[in-house]
């Protein structure tokens, strides 16, 4: 069996082949930027992503960084969709020192069936459809380059299993998921690093989507276990508002473990204002306490975006916290191609 390098080596030398195959014979396809460019004339799709980042924190050295690059592949045909993608995190990052990341993740590996217009399933690795904010985990298309902390402390961020979807037909549109998952993540299984916020081998969980109008609800709940023997139950429920020019948005959540309440609340309510097209400016309470850590937090992000184009992101923002060590400044340009 080969050393840990030449896998790297090996996956880096796939990647790469798919890439360059995909530029040399995507036919006579039009390429738009965020849209991908298709390999041949097969029903795929390449496309990636890239996003820098600028932080500064109080006592801390700054930090500049090459924080995301992924490569995409993805398509649909007839009733069938699919969707590879691959990660690498912190590709360079200089503070007082120089450090760089080449290892590559399995971010999203899925496939899709629509069975009619009321049901649906996937199955492989993706992003647990809790909330609003975890179904858009790609840089470029998030409101700040900071994503509210009950993304990393309530639920798993992805999951390695099944969903069933069940739609609604009618004026009031409802969807109900169930997700099952009975195996450890994929890259604990490929002997990688972990690439969740919790490293899980059991899952269960169900969500109601809800929308009327203007306004839009999430309710979702779960367990899971994990490979540390921790047994894990949360709640979330989330809502959204828009109209033309501004966007209202909340999630609140809670976890439990066998000997009671983990953490009792942790959560967000985000206003954002479109001032034209290109412009947004966003303002964001959240709120936490972890009584297994001993940590409570409150603190306020004020951000500011400007999208030149919808597949580009400029984002600065600026987060106060109770916890005066955490106050710190962010900057990112992102892009999806």
């Amino acid at each position: 069996m080969g050393n840990t390098n030449e896998k790297e080596d090996m996956r880096y030398a796939i990647t790469l082949y798919i890439l360059v195959s995909s530029l040399l014979y995507g036919g006579e396809s039009t390429y738009r930027l965020g849209s991908g460019i298709q390999v041949g004339s097969l029903p795929l799709y390449a496309g990636g992503y890239i996003s820098l980042a600028y932080e500064s924190k109080v006592d801390e050295v700054s930090e500049l960084a090459i924080d995301d690059m992924a490569l995409m592949l993805y398509g649909e045909e007839d009733r069938v969709s699919y969707l590879v993608e691959m990660e690498s995190e912190d590709v360079y990052r200089h503070s007082d020192t120089i450090s760089t990341n080449t290892i590559l993740h399995i971010e999203r590996l899925y496939l899709g069936y629509e069975f009619d217009d009321m049901y649906d399933i996937k199955i492989g690795k993706y992003n647990s459809a809790i909330g609003f904010w975890n179904i858009n985990p790609i840089n470029v298309l998030r409101d700040t380059t900071s994503s509210p902390i009950i993304t990393d402390i309530i639920f798993p961020k992805f999951t390695n299993g099944l969903e069933v979807n069940y739609h609604s037909q009618g004026d009031k549109e409802y969807q109900i998921s169930m997700v099952i998952q009975e195996n450890r993540d994929i890259d604990t299984l490929m002997h990688d690093d972990i690439y969740n916020n919790f490293n899980i081998d059991r899952y269960y969980g169900i969500g109601v989507y809800l929308q009327d109008e203007s306004w839009s609800y999430r309710f979702n709940g779960g367990y899971f276990e994990t490979l540390d023997d921790l047994s894990l139950l949360y709640m979330v429920a989330a809502f959204s508002y828009s109209d033309d020019k501004s966007k209202l948005l909340g999630e609140i959540g809670m976890q439990f473990g066998e000997d009671g309440i983990k953490i009792p609340y942790a959560g967000y309510l985000q206003y954002s204002y479109a001032l034209d097209q290109k412009h947004e400016a966003i303002l964001r309470v959240e709120s936490y306490r972890d009584l297994e850590r001993e940590k409570r937090d409150s603190f306020i992000v004020a951000g500011y975006t400007y999208r030149p184009m919808a597949p580009i992101a400029l984002k600065g923002e600026y987060q106060w916290h109770t916890i005066e060590r955490e106050n710190r400044f962010l900057i990112s340009a992102s892009i999806l191609f």
